[in-house]
């Protein structure tokens, strides 16, 4: 996603956020994820899978991209279908976007899987505000996403200290040297996703990810996101130090997801 996406997100997400809090008070989101059951806890089924089989993955569901790729038309796409697919090929657990303007998902999509699986469920959104953590928890989402490319250091901070205040692990996104940096500057959660995307260019380089995991202390949990298709490079990045993968259009659109992600992830 280019600087010139993030923006126009930016302003999208802060106009449909500013309609929803009017319509419902952050006291009422509040009131409901305090009623939400405990929640499955990502941290831990992560680090006992990546214990057990070196190597653990995530699923990212959506529809579509926000560079114009469209995976998935309304009466084919299935998140239930999908989600269920991959907890059965052995993933650790499930992202599942809830932006409708770039990714075409929605917070109904989010509670079906909720309601069919039983792997920790990350929401993935544009978060800038704390209200929209609360909502994740009153979704019962284990864990959300934080795209550092949206925020300032003192945003980041407030969302992630939320986050953790009500119970959810943080996935922090970093493209390049700058996010890791700010990442280890000023955020205390371990788990950081390195972004193959090159936010300028919008190209995808997968070199990348084995740039990155390198500018890491021992102590994090690096995950490797974007662009990856093959079981080579899976393999490398292993090698490199990777301990998670969050791999998404690649197998989401497989008629046999369970056949290809046995061959991605033979550990599994």
């Amino acid at each position: 996603m280019s600087l010139a996406i993030y923006k126009a997100a930016l302003s999208q997400k802060k106009e449909n956020l500013k309609k929803r809090m009017a319509l419902v008070p952050l006291s009422a989101v509040q009131d409901k994820a305090r009623l939400c059951p405990p929640g499955k806890s990502f941290s831990t089924r992560l680090q006992a899978d990546t214990k057990e089989k070196d190597l653990s993955w995530i699923m990212d569901i959506r529809k579509k991209s926000p560079f114009g790729d469209v995976f998935f038309d309304d009466k084919s796409y299935d998140p239930v279908k999908i989600a269920l697919a991959a907890e059965k090929a052995g993933a650790s657990a499930v992202a599942v976007s809830t932006d409708d303007f770039y990714a075409g998902g929605c917070m109904a999509d989010f509670k079906r899987v909720r309601e069919a699986t039983n792997l920790p469920l990350i929401l993935k959104d544009y978060i800038i505000d704390k209200y929209q953590v609360i909502e994740a928890k009153a979704l019962e989402a284990d864990c959300i996403m934080l795209y550092l490319t949206m925020l300032d250091d003192t945003q980041a901070r407030i969302i992630e200290q939320t986050a953790l205040q009500w119970g959810m692990d943080v996935i922090i996104i970093a493209h390049n040297e700058y996010e890791v940096e700010r990442a280890l500057s000023h955020l205390s959660s371990k788990f950081i996703a390195l972004d193959n995307r090159d936010i300028i260019k919008t190209t995808v380089n997968l070199d990348n990810v084995r740039h990155l995991v390198h500018k890491l202390p021992k102590g994090y949990h690096p995950i490797a996101t974007t662009g990856i298709k093959l079981a080579k490079t899976i393999q490398s990045y292993q090698t490199e130090g990777i301990k998670t993968v969050m791999i998404g259009e690649t197998l989401q659109k497989q008629r046999d997801l369970t056949k290809l992600a046995a061959k991605l992830f033979p550990q599994s």
